[in-house]
């Protein structure tokens, strides 16, 4: 808003700062939203971030539809018990805004949640709770670019309740049961055994991967494959695991810099590339870590390589 030197470097939501355009080639400028901090257009959308606490830091989404002619405030379930931090558009392209939201994590560190909105982008409904995030805004979350509704993505889960959250009671026993087993292991481990299984239980033992074939109304598990790329039943299968509790889990974007995420390509209808592994839960030890292979859209999958 103050015209003068250098525009400063974004360190937050900011009073000062405005959404304008100008169509004169930059003699004049309007402003089109009052506080309006960041913005993106997408297939038609044109979404604002306006601040609307500055001590709070808080933002609330402005949707239009028209070319930036008029906005409309998006409205979200829970908008009075959950903070609106910052926002990530995950999808446009199927005539919908599929919409990240960090809501400060509310004690869950690195999530936000998932909404869909309708046609003309203003109503919201949450889709899938507490999708993995980082702290630059990436969101383990990715359509199946070859297929229509399609969308994987990674959330933070209790590790012992289910999408649906049925069996709570059954889950919590088993929680109980782990950590019993855990503090037996931990009597007789070694230094480095011990330091690998405190890393597994902060990081490893909460993040679960599902998929949508209908555009995010619907969550499930990935089904485990069989087999092993060497003819061996996998532990989902050879009975060591629950197979009704065993599932795939594939690594997403945030940790890249350790395993490819999943990944598609347009042109090649149902192919799906992912590195992860069979179990109940995401992996992060290497010698856990594999290459899988769908080619029917994410239904079922093989073990393309070890590693």
């Amino acid at each position: 808003r103050h015209k003068k030197g250098d525009q400063p470097r974004f360190g937050g939501w900011a009073k000062t700062v405005d959404l304008s355009y100008t169509d004169n080639l930059g003699k004049s400028s309007t402003t089109a939203v009052h506080r309006g901090n960041k913005f993106l257009v997408s297939n038609g959308y044109v979404f604002v971030a306006k601040l609307a606490d500055a001590t709070k830091q808080t933002v609330e989404l402005q949707v239009s539809t028209d070319g930036a002619r008029s906005f409309r405030t998006a409205r979200l379930p829970f908008a009075h018990e959950l903070q609106e931090k910052s926002y990530t558009i995950l999808d446009t392209s199927e005539g919908a805004v599929m919409l990240h939201v960090n809501h400060g994590d509310h004690g869950r560190s690195g999530t936000g949640n998932v909404y869909i909105s309708d046609a003309a982008g203003f109503r919201y409904s949450l889709s899938l709770p507490s999708n993995i995030r980082s702290l630059s805004g990436e969101c383990e979350f990715d359509k199946v670019l070859s297929m229509d509704g399609v969308y994987i993505a990674n959330f933070k889960d209790d590790a012992t309740q289910s999408v649906s959250n049925d069996n709570r009671d059954g889950g919590e026993m088993e929680a109980v049961e782990k950590e019993a087993e855990l503090e037996e292991e931990e009597t007789t481990a070694t230094n480095t055994d011990l330091k690998r299984m405190k890393r597994k239980k902060k990081a490893e033992e909460v993040v679960k991967t599902v998929i949508s074939f209908d555009k995010g109304a619907v969550w499930s598990y990935l089904k485990a494959p069989k087999i092993d790329s060497k003819g061996q039943k996998t532990p989902c299968y050879a009975g060591g695991q629950d197979a009704d509790s065993c599932w795939l889990h594939l690594h997403g974007i945030t940790n890249f810099h350790n395993y490819a995420p999943f990944y598609s390509v347009e042109n090649a209808v149902g192919i799906i590339l992912g590195t992860g592994n069979v179990g109940g839960h995401l992996r992060y030890e290497p010698d856990e870590i594999n290459t899988y292979l769908s080619r029917d859209g994410g239904v079922s999958w093989v073990e393309a390589h070890k590693g």
